[in-house]
């Protein structure tokens, strides 16, 4: 059996997935490296790696192991693919009490939407219910992201 996908490391992954960043799973490792854009220009780039300084030669490399042997590495969803924005409105319209279901599509109006939500949720007390809510939304596009690209996962 080949390498398989551990759906736990790839929910982590993507949930804390910095902007201006992509995340890959090596099919040779079994392992998700994080890549900035920055590192990947420099990959591109060409240039040696004695003119960067120290800790970015083992990225730099790995950019360059990617945009080498490409089909030994599978990009995670990003930010843009999660929309965790659609993920609270989810959330909201799934409340039994409509008061709280319309109070909550409230919040997640306009700027500060994501601040407001934490602050009500916490208010609310349903943060507890609200991290079970995202971590199975999370899991869904896991598995979907595995399906896609026919990588076999377990769920520990």
């Amino acid at each position: 059996m080949g390498t398989v996908v551990n759906l736990k490391e790839i929910i982590a992954e993507v949930d804390l997935l910095p902007e201006e960043s992509t995340s890959y799973w090596s099919k040779k490792t079994g392992k998700v490296v994080l890549i900035t854009d920055e590192i990947m220009e420099a990959a591109e780039g060409g240039a040696p790696l004695e003119e960067y300084p120290d800790w970015m030669h083992e990225p730099i490399t790995i950019a360059g192991d990617i945009l080498k042997h490409g089909a030994d590495y599978v990009a995670l969803p990003s930010k843009y693919d999660i929309n965790e924005f659609r993920i609270m409105e989810s959330f909201c319209s799934g409340q039994k009490d409509p008061k709280i279901t319309e109070t909550l599509l409230q919040d997640i109006k306009g700027r500060g939407a994501f601040r407001r939500f934490r602050n009500r949720m916490h208010e609310l007390g349903l943060e507890r219910e609200w991290y079970k809510f995202k971590e199975e939304a999370l899991k869904k596009i896991a598995i979907e992201w595995c399906q896609e690209n026919h990588l076999k996962y377990i769920d520990e």
